[in-house]
């Protein structure tokens, strides 16, 4: 949670405008050409939704909402020429960049589909500079001329013979989670395959739990689609993007109503019509990799194959071992390890490592300050006392995911060829 406050660097005074609470964020983004008002993002609303606020410079002003509504918004640039903003509004995972003065007049700009995730003005207003990319493009350099509303795009990241038509945009989707709530995800179907029940998948939950999966572009899930699954990403609960109460909804239910999520994607599958019923895994990093083995300690007939990325397996271990601001964090989402130790017995995967049934592939990083490889490694000895088949690589000079390019494209072949030996073949 985060407040804003004004300091005046010549007189040494300071106004709070926006006080910390327990209960929203509050960020400064920008000022006004007349300097007398700041531009925040704040969910500090009735609806708990992330909208753009001016906020005068006096103590506790009221938010005057410029772009409050049914989604997220977000402040991205202002402009130095005049009155105007640009800002994104995050419909389930499309992050869509529009223009705002402040007499309310707006225009949406393209491409309709993707991520923005950046956005500057020229120094003379008319232009604005994007960075744009989508599930089958990766993150390119765009320019908007104001005036003539035209968008040109300055940068192709697309190099050795690949083209966007070898790539595969995703769908999105809304099913039905076991308690009805409506669970956004985005899925990836190969191309030209058939609706014959036949087809392997995967459930890819993201990390966080407090992020999104957006429609943006994600190399490891484009290399299992090219090799013949239908991969869904599900925006559990938890998730940003759809309001506070849908993101702390979470707190003190880790592996609980997320999980119940990421089931109910597996029946969504099943009425596709492309999926074998039978051949469905779970891969997944950070959070993700905690739910992938709390799915199969908890829900291990639903699953053919595991694919844990950086995991947590023991809240109490983790939480002693990691740094103290994801100690922080762990206590606001799962309470105290002391007078909540039964709920965090009951979500840590380690203590149910033997009711996994499938295969599990364990990917770590040896200098993990997130999720210490110690997570990793007493999860494997505890699953293999089970009789499965558990596999790991410890990477040696990574920590919390993998940024050398040698060690990212064998964790994806890695993965692959577990899945394909335990899931793809038939």
């Amino acid at each position: 949670y985060t407040g804003v406050r004004v300091k005046d660097l010549d007189a040494g005074t300071e106004i709070v405008l926006a006080p910390i609470d327990d209960k929203s964020t509050t960020i400064v983004q920008g000022w006004t050409r007349d300097s007398k008002k700041v531009y925040v993002t704040s969910n500090a609303n009735r609806q708990g939704i992330e909208a753009v606020s001016l906020l005068e410079l006096r103590e506790n002003p009221e938010f005057k909402w410029l772009t409050l509504g049914e989604w997220d918004t977000q402040l991205v640039a202002v402009s130095d020429a005049e009155d105007k903003f640009a800002y994104i509004v995050n419909r389930a995972g499309n992050l869509r960049l529009l223009l705002r003065d402040l007499n309310g007049e707006e225009e949406e700009i393209p491409p309709a589909q993707g991520v923005v995730r950046a956005a500057r003005f020229s120094p003379d207003g008319k232009r604005l500079a994007i960075i744009h990319a989508q599930g089958d493009n990766p993150h390119d350099i765009w320019v908007y001329d104001i005036k003539a509303r035209t968008l040109k795009q300055v940068t192709s990241s697309l190099v050795g013979g690949l083209h966007q038509d070898n790539f595969v945009n995703p769908h999105l989707v809304v099913y039905p989670s076991y308690d009805e709530t409506p669970i956004a995800s985005f899925l990836y179907i190969p191309a030209n395959i058939k609706q014959d029940n036949s087809h392997p998948a995967i459930v890819y939950p993201h990390g966080g739990p407090q992020w999104e999966h957006f429609n943006s572009w994600y190399p490891r899930l484009q290399y299992f689609v090219s090799h013949g699954y239908v991969v869904m990403a599900p925006n559990f609960r938890g998730s940003t993007g759809f309001g506070r109460e849908f993101t702390e909804s979470l707190r003190k239910d880790c592996g609980g109503g997320d999980l119940k999520d990421l089931v109910a994607a597996t029946e969504y599958l099943k009425r596709t019509g492309y999926v074998d019923p039978d051949r469905i895994a779970i891969m997944g990093g950070s959070w993700g990799g905690y739910l992938t083995l709390i799915a199969l300690t908890k829900t291990p007939e639903v699953w053919a194959a595991g694919v844990s990325i950086v995991p947590l397996a023991n809240w109490f271990t983790a939480h002693e071992n990691e740094d103290p601001v994801l100690q922080k964090n762990d206590e606001w989402l799962m309470g105290d390890p002391v007078t909540d130790r039964e709920l965090w017995r009951d979500r840590s995967p380690i203590f149910f490592a033997d009711k996994i049934r499938a295969p599990l592939l364990l990917l770590a990083g040896k200098n993990d300050i997130r999720c210490p490889v110690e997570e990793t490694m007493q999860m494997a000895d505890a699953a293999r006392k089970n009789g499965v088949t558990v596999e790991v690589k410890v990477y040696e000079d990574e920590g919390h995911g993998f940024v050398r390019r040698e060690n990212e494209i064998d964790s994806i072949k890695r993965s692959a060829k577990f899945l394909e030996t335990h899931v793809g073949q038939r």
